[in-house]
């Protein structure tokens, strides 16, 4: 039998693990996060550059966002070393030194993409869920009872839709760059 990640994206926002890497916009967050879970030893804070699976949590879970403070970004798949522009080392909650830059970072891949749409329908609520009921997501549901509503696909459904666009916009890139 062949193993599927979970890819509902309001578990994972609440910490269950699945098919996503978690990432914040926020340095501040970062870092707090960072030092919360007890890294006081030399860690680092790196930057990414945005890419089509990328998903921002709050603009797809929106009221249903568990921690709408910490603009988390999380990444269907994960993150290519070549999309990260630098880093900076963190001790005990302070960066220390300057900003390094990574130099396998690809800028001509990399450095155009834009913020993606928000991805409602990789929600993954739980069925019956009240926001089922309501936009976006009822567009992504069926209602049979007005007390009743349940995604038409699973988020894995969505999320394999949506990621074979997204990695169609990426591979375009690639070949742009290649030429």
């Amino acid at each position: 039998m062949e193993h599927v990640t979970n890819i509902d994206l309001h578990p994972h926002a609440l910490g269950l693990h699945g098919g996503y890497v978690s990432t914040t916009t926020s340095q501040d967050v970062a870092i707090n996060l960072l030092y919360s879970h007890g890294w006081t030893s030399p860690s680092y804070v790196y930057h990414i550059r945005i890419t089509p699976n990328l998903i921002d949590v709050n603009a797809a879970l929106r009221q249903y966002s568990p921690y709408p403070d910490q603009y988390e970004m999380a990444a269907l798949g994960g993150i290519r070393w070549e999309q990260v522009t630098g880093w900076e080392r963190v001790i005990n909650g302070n960066v220390v030194g300057g900003f390094i830059q990574n130099p396998d970072y690809v800028d001509a891949l990399y450095g155009n993409f834009s913020r993606p749409d928000p991805q409602p329908q990789l929600a993954g609520f739980p069925y019956y869920h009240e926001a089922w009921h309501f936009e976006p997501w009822v567009n992504f549901a069926v209602c049979e009872l007005k007390s009743e509503c349940s995604p038409t696909k699973s988020a894995q459904e969505f999320g394999t839709d949506w990621f074979w666009k997204s990695y169609h916009a990426i591979v375009e890139r690639a070949m742009v760059v290649l030429e």
